[in-house]
This record gives C-alpha cells, structure tokens and sequence, in this order.
C-alpha cells in the first residue's frame, strides 16, 4: 500500500498480496517484474522496495488519476486517488459516509469538519460540536471535578486557568 505520483495528481494503491501484486502488474503492463527475484514475493518487496517504488513511480506517471484508477476499478486492484482537502470535502463518498460534518464554531462560524471514521450500526458515532477554542470549557470542567464557582473564578483571574 502507497500513493504514487501519476502525470496529474496521485493514487494509492494496495498491492500487499501476491494476488494483488499480480493484477498491478497486469495494469501496469509490466509482467516481467513477476519474474524479478527482487520482487518474487511480498517480503522480497518489502526488502528491495526503495527499486521497486522507483520502478512503479516511473510507470504510473506515464497516465492520469483517472485512467489509472479505471484501470484498477476493472481489474479489481484496490486503489483510489489522493485528494486535497477541498476535493475531499466534495467527494460524493466522503459526503455520503457522513465524513463531511459541518459544525458551528465559536470564532469561525459554521466550519467543514471530519466526521467519526467508524461507523457503528447499534453505537453511532457523532462529531456533535467544533474544536473549541482555548479555555472555552474551563469553568465547566473545573464545576464538574467540584471547585466551586469562587474558586475558578480566582484560578481565572490569578492566570493558573485560561478561560474564553
């Protein structure tokens, strides 16, 4: 598994079985490698993978993102692209699995975040509010571990506590 540069962005590719290596090598057009001793099993790989990444650099950026990704769909070599953020925040997948959550921040507004990777069916997972800011719960976490609110207010105001 890695990204690799193509001649219009990057993708990542996961070729960690033999089986898989096999259809890279299929797509790639490159079948020639399989004969390789550097390259004859996942441990030789990993042990000459610096040769071998250079070998694979060199062929994926002979084409795009997009042919290359249509390449693997059909060979049903796992593989996907390497988005930049905004792309990602548009990516109807992303979007779909609720990894695009919008939340509202104190400062910023409404702000694009990342949602909960793991999605539980009887546990559900949520992002339910934005980073805070520094010292926005202060005086909620103090109250809850039972300082009474003098006693923040005087940590407040002697600096120990930062609060917004």
């Amino acid at each position: 598994y890695q990204a690799f540069a193509t001649s219009d962005g990057w993708i990542n590719v996961g070729a960690a079985n033999q089986r898989n290596w096999l259809r890279l090598l299929d797509v790639i057009e490159t079948p020639e490698l399989d004969a390789d001793p550097r390259f004859a099993s996942n441990l030789a790989r990993m042990q000459n993978l610096p040769a071998l990444v250079e070998i694979l650099n060199e062929k994926l950026q002979r084409d795009t993102t997009a042919n290359w990704l249509a390449k693997m769909e059909a060979a049903a070599l796992p593989a996907g692209p390497v988005l930049g953020i905004l792309e990602m925040h548009e990516d109807p997948q992303a979007v779909a699995r609720d990894m695009i959550v919008e939340t509202s921040h104190l400062i910023a507004g409404d702000v694009k975040t990342i949602g909960h990777p793991v999605k539980f069916s009887k546990t559900p997972a949520k992002v339910a509010r934005a980073a805070p800011v520094l010292g926005q719960h202060s005086r909620e976490v103090l109250e809850k571990l039972g300082y009474d609110q003098e006693t923040v207010a005087s940590l407040i105001e002697s600096g120990a506590v930062i609060a917004a």
